[in-house]
């Protein structure tokens, strides 16, 4: 906008005009939309970060407001800021995404939101729950179930300690996402100890309870060896043939 400006002196007989001054104001009005609108998250926590706006509006600006919600679109105000340039929320649900914008305020307003940004805090899982380990013949099997909570990132995989003391218990192998797992490096007649561990993207849960299993000697219960198996298939065969021999003698008598 332009303005001119001078003065006039009079002594009621004669006016005299001053030199004219001319000067132009720029408007002012509401900042710009915040840039480059960041979000990162972290357990429990989402970290924002933004640049300022390209135009103040010709006012410096003094705050940022922040808006929040957990769908795209349906963000409400959550807090008032200085003039600062990021901003952590924390308390959050872990599994669960939040949306985010950002407006700058001056003297004159608030301006226009920045572009929506989403994040997901995550945290490790939980442990898996109800270890159990089965000694049979020259193995031991082990079985576990999920963890009730996967921290808010999916199950990747599960490392498996073993140890033939609690007190020393190393990691033998990492395992895809599955619920069991077959152990043959054993000694028959040693009992083995044993904890399981979930993995997700943010890392390790904490170690399940223990379990632990003797391999058994030959002789115990277990799955058959060889030779009983050879026996077990001999008696079907002796059977059989018996059942066939019934069958002829029968064709005879009738015949």
């Amino acid at each position: 906008t332009g303005y001119t400006w001078y003065a006039v002196a009079s002594d009621g007989a004669y006016a005299t005009q001053s030199a004219t001054w001319s000067f132009t104001t720029a408007d002012i009005t509401v900042p710009g939309a915040p840039q480059n609108l960041q979000a990162v998250a972290s357990e429990g926590q989402i970290t924002l970060t933004w640049e300022a706006p390209s135009s103040d509006g010709g006012s410096p600006i003094t705050n940022y407001k922040i808006y929040r919600g957990t769908s795209s679109g349906a963000e409400i105000y959550l807090a008032t800021v200085g003039n600062v340039l990021t901003y952590t929320d924390t308390g959050l649900t872990n599994g669960q995404t939040y949306y985010y914008r950002v407006a700058a305020v001056n003297a004159v307003g608030e301006g226009s939101n920045a572009t929506e940004v989403s994040a997901t805090p995550t945290t490790v899982p939980s442990a898996p729950q109800n270890l159990q380990a089965i000694g049979i013949k020259g193995l031991i099997f082990l079985t576990w179930e999920a963890p009730s909570s996967d921290g808010g990132s999916p199950i990747t995989n599960y490392k498996i300690y073993r140890g033939t003391s609690l007190d020393n218990l190393i990691l033998l192998t990492v395992v895809g996402n599955v619920l069991n797992y077959t152990d043959t490096y054993v000694i028959v007649g040693e009992t083995y100890y044993y904890r399981v561990v979930a993995v997700n993207a943010m890392g390790d849960s904490v170690q399940s309870s223990v379990a632990s299993a003797t391999v058994p000697q030959p002789g115990e219960p277990g799955i058959p060896g060889y030779p009983m198996l050879f026996v077990g298939l001999f008696a079907i065969f002796a059977l059989v043939m018996l059942y066939k021999r019934r069958l002829s003698v029968n064709k005879v008598r009738f015949t």
